[in-house]
């Protein structure tokens, strides 16, 4: 009974009419070209949809930078990154929703039309998301990277679950592909096919959780507090880095400006809208670069309503009254201060210095004033982790004890001229290579388990994070196989499923031969809905 309700309901969401005198019974071969053609279409979404969904579910790693480049594009503060999400799941289950009403009305013999407007929304769902991959591949290959290296942690399970469709698959395949000696030659070789490569995924699949010898015992990656901890204050303040203190962290990250009257100050975006109230201070000023205001007035901003208003990591749940008022109470820090807390709490630092736009009095001079601001804050030389910059002999002459790290592998010449030893690359990256070069690694950005996991298990030793609560409390990653025992689990599941569908596909050709094929006649007319 339940079964016929759901069956019934099925049909009149997929047909858009609810009574049984609507269905007729049909042999599918004899089906029309447009029904067979809307039935494969809902199939080709379905493909599309479900890539669109994983990429962008796995990209939630990514989801503040995603924000932030949509606020640049539509000068507008929103959690991007959510909504996108949120109507990408909708759609996802919307047209899951549709193939199993095609599946059941291929089983059961139903000649039943598509409905016009899932028409409309398959077409623009699958050019929509077609479209959405096209702009995140030619744009962002940084988020494609991180797509890609998604698989060497989710590869294994993505199998198990490939396997357990096929399995239900064969299933359906022993009551439909017997129907037409025409077309069950090709829907078997093809369901062999995929079937074969599902099973052939363990010997070619590659993680660096798998191929970690059992007895092998990585060090945690040490953690860097990117821009502090943005999850639980606003970024760039002192109270977010007191945050990251308390995380445990090895490092605080920033990003460095200058000033127009040659103080350097903590500053991600380059203008202020985002991040401070200048719009209301000095609304005729709102869009200028922020090297175009002078230390005094920087001061007079607010660095923390944007965060309570915003809520960019839905956190400010967890806030007490107190904690929102030293939120709203948070000014932009000058670099001198930055670096007095951190050798206060014997942190390292590290950040991205901005150059100053031409036009600026101290464009020339920039990093002298930078590492002279270093130097005179007292925080020790070998806690200053200094990104490469122009005018890196002018560093290494003032501060010869600054840890240097390169954003790539550098000739051996001049890592030594320059004592490069760390690196900073994306997660993203090929960092086995680095490491093999002897390179210590410091991974960035990273806030979800898998990428910290997969961190862990390449030998990074620090990953950058606006999570450090998160990471702080894992003990080990997520999982971490020898190859032994990954061969061992994974081709036991193989061989488990093939003799299930083996055994599937044995008794449903008995079956069909026992009862003989169906005819290929419609049981009766219905004028109306031919």
């Amino acid at each position: 009974m339940c079964y016929d309700c759901c069956k019934h309901f099925f049909f009149g969401v997929y047909s858009c009419k609810w009574s049984n005198d609507d269905y007729y019974t049909y042999a599918f071969a004899n089906q029309s070209r447009c029904g067979k053609f809307f039935l494969f279409a809902i199939f080709i979404a379905f493909i599309v949809t479900l890539s669109w969904t994983y990429c962008w579910a796995v990209l939630i790693n990514d989801s503040d930078e995603i924000n932030a480049y949509l606020y640049d594009v539509v000068s507008f503060l929103y959690h991007w990154y959510a909504l996108i999400l949120g109507i990408t799941v909708v759609l996802f289950f919307y047209v899951v929703m549709l193939c199993f009403a095609g599946f059941l009305q291929i089983l059961h013999l139903h000649n039943l039309h598509l409905f016009l407007c899932h028409k409309i929304v398959l077409l623009v769902c699958f050019v929509s998301f077609i479209l959405g991959m096209i702009y995140v591949a030619l744009l962002w290959p940084d988020l494609v990277s991180g797509v890609k290296v998604s698989f060497e942690m989710t590869g294994p399970f993505l199998q198990l679950c490939s396997l357990l469709v096929l399995i239900s698959f064969a299933f359906y395949f022993t009551k439909v592909v017997w129907i037409s000696e025409k077309n069950k030659k090709l829907a078997f070789i093809s369901y062999v096919i995929v079937f074969t490569f599902v099973l052939s995924i363990p010997f070619w699949q590659y993680s660096p959780c798998i191929h970690m010898d059992a007895e092998a015992n990585m060090s945690k990656p040490l953690l860097i507090g990117h821009k502090g901890a943005p999850s639980l204050a606003p970024e760039n303040t002192i109270l977010s880095y007191e945050h990251a203190v308390s995380c445990g962290v090895f490092a605080l990250e920033s990003d460095v400006r200058l000033s127009r009257d040659g103080v350097p100050f903590l500053m991600h975006d380059p203008d202020l809208l985002r991040t401070t109230n200048v719009e209301e201070i000095f609304p005729e000023r709102k869009s200028q670069r922020a090297e175009n205001f002078t230390w005094n007035e920087l001061k007079q901003l607010n660095a923390g309503d944007w965060h309570l208003k915003l809520d960019p990591f839905f956190t400010n749940k967890y806030l007490s009254k107190a904690d929102k008022a030293k939120i709203s109470a948070q000014k932009i820090p000058s670099l001198e201060e930055f670096a007095k807390f951190a050798a206060q709490h014997n942190k390292s630092v590290i950040f991205d210095l901005g150059r100053p736009p031409s036009h600026h009095p101290y464009y020339s001079e920039y990093v002298n004033i930078t590492v002279n601001t270093l130097l005179r804050s007292g925080i020790p030389q070998e806690s200053v982790l200094w990104l490469i910059s122009p005018y890196q002999h002018v560093v290494n002459k003032l501060a010869p004890d600054f840890r240097v790290v390169a954003s790539e592998v550098v000739s051996s010449s001049y890592a030594r001229n320059y004592s490069v030893e760390l690196l900073n690359l994306i997660y993203g990256s090929t960092t086995e290579e680095a490491i093999s070069l002897n390179y210590s690694v410091i991974s960035y950005t990273m806030d979800e388990s898998w990428t910290f996991s997969r961190a862990w298990c390449q030998g990074v030793w620090a990953v950058t994070t606006n999570r450090c609560s998160i990471f702080k409390e894992l003990k080990a990653p997520l999982w971490s196989l020898s190859k032994t025992q990954y061969y061992a689990i994974w081709c036991t599941m193989d061989v488990i499923s093939l003799v299930i569908v083996i055994v599937i596909f044995y008794f449903g050709y008995k079956r069909r031969r026992r009862e003989g094929t169906y005819v290929m006649v419609p049981l009766f007319s219905n004028s109306e809905s031919t």
